[in-house]
């Protein structure tokens, strides 16, 4: 089922379809219903995608939710994604040293990689969740579909299009601090806080594309390349976070600091590539971005109406076109047959013998 809303649909039904359809996906994972053997860890990552997707609506409509409600639901479906963090550390640190190890380097800074890669396999992560994966897929479980019951009466108040337009444009409005905050203090936390709000943003545009789908397309394109280059980072965030904390205790310094500076490195290239992207993303004001959807979704209901109605005009011509067809082909006289011009009637044919 496509991720975004209905120009047809009741606002408040369609936000209650779209989580629904969500937490179920969710529970389809947990359960083991969309998982093949060898799959958890994809099935555990498209939970989690699937948890984020909810949040991301509970923003859009959090104009219209009681105030305790969001915050109520909010934080179910973010505790849910914690618990399905369990190692989540390690596999960053070793995604992130592959890409790295991937990339042409001198020799030096090879070794220190494949040094640090070789520490990663032998040696827990300090601070890491260690639990049960079973019992963590089980609770998580659990509290999915508890979510998914309460967000099946959400209620929104009013559920027009001003309440989406209102949480569209404070969503936007936040990234835009955001990104003027991160650029400015160039700390891992603050470019963090900005990738969350990329993310969100990038679900709003999916959700509301029947507005205009091939404007909305090209916003998706650069939020989602946006959202990459960040998530890159934020990977390397915690790669170098980690290792200056001592994480990987077998490691020595000098390959420690070695990897570390590898990581900051790969994290300023990524920053600044991107950085116009985040400018031209962001480059409008918040209000003309909450105007532009109040403007564009009823044009698109009415165009969506006008297409329909299209459509049922030229099938209605179609059908008299094939009605009249038979008809005429029903009233023809085979060739050979003689008819009397006055009467009109078929003379028998008279044949010898």
């Amino acid at each position: 089922m496509a991720y975004r809303l209905k120009t047809g649909a009741h606002f408040q039904k369609d936000v209650r379809r779209l989580l629904t359809a969500q937490t179920s996906r969710a529970v389809a994972h947990l359960s083991g219903q969309n998982t093949s053997v060898g799959e958890d860890v994809s099935a555990v990552h498209e939970t989690r995608k699937a948890l984020k997707r909810c949040r991301s609506i509970l923003r859009l409509v959090r104009p219209g939710l009681n105030k305790k409600v969001f915050q109520t639901e909010d934080h179910a479906f973010r505790s849910i994604a914690r618990i399905l963090s369990q190692e989540r550390d390690r596999q960053v640190m070793a995604q992130t040293l592959t890409k790295l190890s991937s990339q042409p380097r001198p020799q030096a800074e090879a070794e220190a990689l494949k040094k640090a890669s070789a520490a990663l396999l032998n040696s827990p992560v300090q601070g890491a969740h260690h639990g049960d994966p079973e019992s963590d897929a089980r609770l998580a479980l659990t509290m999915v579909e508890q979510a998914a019951e309460s967000v099946r009466k959400i209620r929104i108040t009013p559920p027009s299009l001003d309440t989406l337009a209102a949480g569209f444009g404070a969503t936007y409005a936040d990234g835009r601090r955001a990104f003027k905050k991160a650029y400015r203090s160039g700390d891992d936390e603050s470019f963090h806080a900005f990738r969350k709000l990329v993310q969100h943003h990038w679900r709003h545009l999916n959700l509301l594309s029947p507005a205009w789908p091939e404007l909305m397309e090209v916003r998706v394109a650069s939020a989602r390349q946006l959202a990459e280059l960040l998530g890159d980072d934020h990977d390397l965030s915690i790669l170098a976070e980690r290792l200056g904390d001592s994480s990987l205790a077998t490691l020595d310094p000098g390959c420690r600091a070695a990897v570390i500076a590898i990581a900051r490195d790969e994290q300023a290239r990524l920053r600044a590539e991107a950085q116009p992207i985040a400018g031209r993303l962001f480059a409008q004001r918040p209000r003309d971005m909450e105007r532009m959807i109040v403007q564009l979704w009823p044009a698109a209901q009415r165009l969506v109406k006008q297409q329909r109605a299209a459509k049922v005009s030229r099938t209605k011509v179609d059908q008299g076109r094939t009605v009249h067809k038979k008809k005429a082909a029903a009233g023809k006289k085979p060739a050979d047959v003689p008819e009397n011009k006055a009467t009109g009637d078929v003379v028998p044919l008279v044949t010898n013998g």
